[in-house]
Parts: structure tokens; sequence; C-alpha cells
């Protein structure tokens, strides 16, 4: 950390977060974050004073807490040896110091969710709408059912019941997407989409009448047919390149799900039965336990 580049590195940094400050994505994660878990460290961001204020010996305290060993995750990808792989890792991370002073970070408690959506004004043509509801975790035995279903709703793209509703027959957004978010400490089911101003109550309504409609009814045969056919038969697409292969393994890592994983997981997504998908829906497709934040001028 020698003192030229620290210093050329914050200026970088701090005019980066002054421009996030402006933009529509950044807003609406910051104030839903500050509707549902104020106070939690996830909660936190860096702003551009906070930032110039750091000195070079905090950096190198955090540094000391941040990268140690048993913090430390390495997957590898190519033509090498395990005994070459080993000393070359001995080389790089070697030094490191053996454990993290860090303190635990409790679990999120989000807060129930407000009747009517949270909107920040901003002067731009279209308004920007986020919604969170409540999520699962990665290792929950209905991860699967709601990993179909959320396809179903919001993340299969054209093949989902948001896109084909509010784009592609009201023509109210260009995209509209939905995707669960499982941290280690909060698991939320998310969404956005941006729309004119005038239209953004209609899209917010929309997306309540899709959340409602399935945790009322539940999916139907084809539909969940369609979704575990792309789900499963789009894996492969994700061990093309090396960087794919190795980006995955870390995900495996780091959700302890095992390297055996890769060969069970369509396994996971076919045994997955209308009946699951309906029971999760119910639980959790809930309009009123979803947050929405809009960012823009709706009218």
């Amino acid at each position: 950390f020698e003192d030229e580049p620290l210093a050329r590195a914050t200026r970088e940094l701090a005019v980066n977060l002054m421009q996030a400050e402006t933009e529509p994505g950044v807003i609406a994660a910051r104030a839903m974050d500050k509707q549902l878990i104020a106070g939690h460290p996830y909660a936190r961001y860096a702003t551009p004073e906070t930032v110039k204020s750091l000195t070079r010996e905090d950096i190198v305290k955090l540094k000391a807490s941040l990268m140690t060993k048993d913090r430390l995750l390495v997957t590898v990808v190519g033509d090498i040896s395990p005994n070459d792989l080993a000393s070359d890792l001995d080389a790089l991370f070697g030094s490191l110091p053996a454990s993290s002073t860090l303190p635990d970070v409790p679990d999120a408690q989000p807060a129930a969710a407000p009747a009517d959506p949270l909107v920040v004004k901003l002067p731009i043509p279209q308004t920007l709408v986020t919604f969170s509801g409540p999520g699962l975790k990665r290792n929950d035995p209905d991860f699967y059912a709601a990993y179909v279903l959320n396809y179903i709703l919001g993340g299969g793209g054209f093949s989902s019941r948001l896109m084909d509703d509010i784009r592609e027959a009201k023509g109210l957004t260009y995209g509209i997407g939905t995707g669960l978010s499982a941290q280690r400490h909060m698991q939320r089911w998310t969404g956005s989409a941006s729309t004119k101003n005038a239209t953004a109550n209609e899209v917010v309504k929309l997306v309540k009448q899709h959340i409602g409609d399935l945790g009322r009814d539940g999916p139907t045969e084809q539909e969940l047919a369609d979704a575990k056919a792309y789900l499963t038969g789009a894996y492969p697409l994700n061990f093309d390149t090396n960087a794919k292969i190795a980006a995955n393994l870390m995900s495996l890592r780091q959700d302890d799900l095992g390297v055996d994983y890769i060969s069970n997981r369509n396994g996971f997504i076919n045994g997955v039965t209308l009946e699951d998908v309906k029971r999760v829906a119910a639980k959790y497709m809930k309009p009123e336990a979803f947050t929405f934040v809009a960012v823009g001028q709706p009218g």
C-alpha cells in the first residue's frame, strides 16, 4: 500500500461513489436496505467521505483480518498437477495469518413490508421499481422448489409470467425479472423492472397480482415441465469455459454443496413435484410480504 497508488485508488473510488449516488439502482437498493434492515451490517455502504477518511493503517489492519488462511477458498482449472499447485499456493498464501479476528455478523431481521411502495423522487423519464420479499436459505429442503417457482414467476426471461404479461401483453416494460438472494445472514426474493413514470403504479399492482395468483393457485403442470426442462437443459452451459468452471466450483465451495453436486443437481430439479411448488408458493408468494421501492417520478 504505497502512498501514490493508495491515493490514486482513493480518488478513483470516491469519484465512482459520487456517480453511484445518482444511479437509480443504487438509490433503490439503499432505500430497500434502510427500510428492511436499518442498522445491520448488510445495510452499510461506503460514501466519498468515508473513503477519503481512511488511513493506510486502517487498510493494513483490515487486510490482516480479511485475508487469512481460514477464510481462503481456492479453485483451480487448468493443466497443473496437485503437487505443483500445492507449492504455488504455499508461495502465494503461506505467509497469511492463520485465522481472522473479524466479529461474527448477526442474522438480519427484516422489518415488515409497508402497505405502499417507498418512493424516492428522482428527475428521470422512467421509474425503477424494485421489490423484495422473504426468501430461504441455500440449504433449505424447499430451495429447489423455490428455484423452479422463481423461474416461473420472473426468472425465466420470456418464459416467465411477469415478462409474458407486463412486457409482452401490456408493453409496460422492456424487461422484468426476479431472483433468489441467499446471503448467509439474510434471504430474500427480489425483482425489478423499469417503466414509464405514468405506469409505475400499474406495474406494482400487476406484480402483486401475479405473486398473489401464484400463492393462491400455484403454477400449472405445463409451467412446471417447461421450467424443469430449461433449468436442467441449460445447466451444462455453465461449464463451457475454464472461467465458468472455476466460478461454479467456487460457488459450490461457498455453499458447502460438495463436488458431486454437479452430477446430482439436475436430479434435484427433476425431483420437484407440482405439490412441492404449490406448497412453497403458498408460503412465500404473499404480496403483502413484499416491500416495493420506486425510484423516479411515479405518477
